[in-house]
């Protein structure tokens, strides 16, 4: 489909119909990016205002919340910080599921979703139908600063049934016709297919290819780097899993074309993605409040911690200081594009992903891609840690030669995590992938049992 077509005539009367106005939204978007900081912060602050006076007035568990610490929605909105109220996580989600639904909104405003993930707490939540459109929008803005476009042919290299299925039958494939878009499972990507996939693109000309960030990894290795672009690709835009540095060289080497990333989930929508400068990632300010905490407080600028997002557009469920499980750190500087959209420094992964000494130092899971990237004979790996001084680290040989960097990977682990750590290697053929297709890095397994 020309893509003027899709993003003059089809996307439009789409949106009509569903009664969503996602390409309004991306006309003011495009303009609040430019303000100036303070006039970004007065605008989200109005927003942010809005979505706390609702909470206060028709959601039962923030009118008790706010009562219990002794503050309304204005004195939050004077002080510009949500430090006063506590945080939310799945747990409290699931517990209180019925409580936090607004209850002055119809039926219909509520969208059930829920996410798995590799938490191993599934969560069941709802989002807010007249919300999705400042998704929407900030998706097509990033589009936007990858040299894309609205409409736009765009292939995924994705893992989630709940998306891929939407693309399957008569319906599926009409829809990918309508909007230019094709889907390519992750679950297929192999040795056999790879260059079946490579061929399809090269015939589908997509301008955009949106993926997982291990999963394109992987199609890269097997591609190899001596290539000639495919037709048409401006940019890569990769998400749902950390983007190693080791990850983005080889991905460009193999497609020929920038690579951004992007960081968002199911439960927190689309936060943050790079923008042409490529030197963090801008917050989609004007939907998601994002704060980094460790241990129960904000944390400045440049230190790692937990992100917490408070999201603007579900006034159904609303979800305020929402603890994600990632790790990040905030920045503190202007971007070079010009954009005063808040910088995200970087996403380090799950705290989950995270590895734990027994002297409290936390090491993320990008130490061990970086480590990884360095030994030619390994071609996938798995940190595994059972016990503060006890680690599995899962190797699979690269071209079936013999693994024979165990003794420096084991020397450089022991400098970072300390002489006392007990490390095991397991040879493996492959290293299996998380139930949601993703793939870990490290998997912390100290919540399971012994810490000691």
């Amino acid at each position: 489909m020309n893509p003027a077509v899709v993003r003059r005539v089809i996307l439009p009367v789409w949106q009509w119909v569903r009664r969503q106005h996602g390409l309004e939204v991306l006309a003011e978007l495009e303009k609040t990016q430019w303000l100036s900081a303070g006039e970004l912060d007065d605008w989200r602050w109005q927003r942010i205002g809005r979505l706390l006076e609702h909470a206060y007035a028709n959601v039962p568990y923030y009118r008790e919340i706010m009562r219990e610490v002794g503050v309304d929605p204005a004195a939050v909105s004077r002080a510009r910080s949500l430090a006063c109220l506590p945080l939310l996580d799945r747990s409290t989600i699931n517990e209180n599921k019925e409580r936090l639904r607004s209850v002055n909104l119809s039926g219909d405003r509520f969208m059930s979703n829920g996410t798995g993930g590799s938490t191993g707490e599934p969560l069941h939540f709802y989002d807010d139908r007249d919300g999705i459109a400042w998704c929407d929008a900030a998706a097509w803005r990033s589009y936007r600063w990858a040299n894309g476009d609205v409409g736009d042919r765009c292939a995924w290299l994705w893992g989630s049934n709940f998306d891929l299925s939407s693309y399957q039958g008569v319906r599926g494939w009409l829809k990918s016709r309508a909007f230019n878009v094709r889907m390519l499972s992750a679950w297929d990507l192999g040795e056999g297919t790879a260059e079946l996939f490579w061929n399809e693109l090269t015939v589908f000309r997509p301008r955009l290819v949106v993926a997982y960030a291990g999963a394109l990894y992987q199609w890269a290795r097997l591609l190899g780097d001596h290539r000639k672009p495919l037709p048409g690709l401006a940019a890569i835009i990769v998400s749902a899993e950390t983007l190693h540095d080791g990850w983005r060289k080889v991905i460009e080497a193999c497609f020929k074309v920038p690579v951004y990333n992007r960081y968002g989930g199911r439960d927190i929508k689309f936060v943050a993605q790079e923008c042409p400068a490529r030197k963090g990632l801008h917050i989609n300010a004007e939907n998601a409040v994002v704060e980094i905490v460790r241990d129960g407080r904000v944390v400045p600028s440049g230190e790692l911690g937990e992100i917490v997002v408070t999201r603007l557009d579900n006034f159904a469920m609303p979800f305020i200081r929402y603890r994600s499980g990632d790790l990040g750190v905030m920045g503190d500087r202007a971007c070079d594009c010009g954009r005063t959209l808040p910088l995200l420094e970087r996403v380090e992964g799950r705290i989950q992903d995270a590895i734990v000494t027994a002297h409290g130092k936390v090491i993320a899971g990008p130490f061990f891609a970086h480590l990884m990237k360095d030994c030619p004979d390994v071609k996938e790996f798995q940190i595994h840690q059972w016990t503060l001084r006890q680690l599995s680290i899962l190797i699979a040989p690269a071209h079936d030669e013999p693994f024979t960097s165990g003794d420096r990977i084991e020397r450089i682990v022991r400098h970072h995590l300390g002489p006392d750590m007990q490390i095991r290697f397991e040879v493996r053929d492959a290293i299996p992938r998380a139930p949601n297709g993703k793939r870990r890095v490290a998997v912390s397994h100290l919540h399971d049992g012994d810490h000691g």
